[in-house]
């Protein structure tokens, strides 16, 4: 926060409303790409009253290495299957990509797990560039036998944009950014396909200096408050439960 301004990173390529609403607190949005990237830093101005407590995600430093286990989450289009209830037979089924999940229109908050991947030649190139941004980038996996049931690996699809991508501290490395190989309409999501993440290290000394300083961390990082505007996942399981 800075006076009556707060700041949020997302992805360039969304459409924004001019006016956001947190916690009953309504802001005016501006927002502008950073080095001409996939990322957009928006800036939230609440033009009278006291500017409430917001979360603090603090931008990781270094770039993940490869094999760095991630939480990802975001607001998106739902799975249409119902989750297995055997650990050893697969909820997937046969879509365009192979095998995997297809997705309704509704969305829901969600969050899953990855590892990041190289880029090639094997084991020495963590980030590539998509357009003009660096990113860096995660493969859809089938879980092993007997493990479709404890499996949360994850998988971006229509409406991840802007979502985050977190280590397990709760700094933040990416957001997410597009995926390989997409099915027509962007409504599946399958085994071998991957997910983009603009890589936030990248950009960090420059989002910084946009806001006048660096963010300072607070206890409660792994909370993950993330404004991502539209963001969400397949995952392998459906969430047992309502979301509160």
């Amino acid at each position: 926060m800075n006076g009556p301004r707060a700041y949020v990173l997302s992805a360039m390529h969304i459409t924004f409303s001019d006016t956001m609403v947190i916690g009953g607190v309504t802001y005016s949005v501006s927002r502008e790409p950073i080095s001409g990237s996939d990322l957009a830093l928006l800036t939230l101005t609440q033009s009278s009253g006291i500017m409430p407590p917001l979360p603090v995600n603090v931008l990781a430093s270094a770039t993940p290495t490869i094999g760095t286990q991630i939480i990802m989450a975001g607001y998106g289009r739902e799975r249409a299957q119902n989750a297995t209830t055997s650990a050893s037979v697969s909820d997937a089924v046969a879509v365009d990509g192979g095998t995997g999940y297809m997705t309704i229109a509704a969305t829901e908050k969600r969050w899953g797990t990855n590892t990041t991947e190289d880029f090639g030649p094997p084991g020495q190139r963590p980030t590539g560039t998509v357009g003009s941004t660096t990113v860096t980038y995660s493969i859809f996996s089938s879980p092993p036998t007997g493990g479709w049931l404890t499996s949360n690996e994850a998988q971006a699809v229509v409406g991840d944009s802007g979502g985050g991508m977190f280590n397990t501290s709760g700094q933040l490395l990416g957001i997410m950014y597009t995926v390989s190989n997409p099915s027509v309409g962007g409504t599946q999501a399958f085994f071998g396909q991957g997910t983009y993440f603009t890589n936030v290290p990248t950009y960090k000394a420059v989002v910084e200096t946009q806001i006048g300083g660096a963010l300072i961390p607070e206890p409660s990082v792994l909370g993950l408050a993330i404004l991502a505007a539209g963001c969400g996942f397949v995952l392998k399981r459906r969430p047992r439960h309502p979301a509160a």
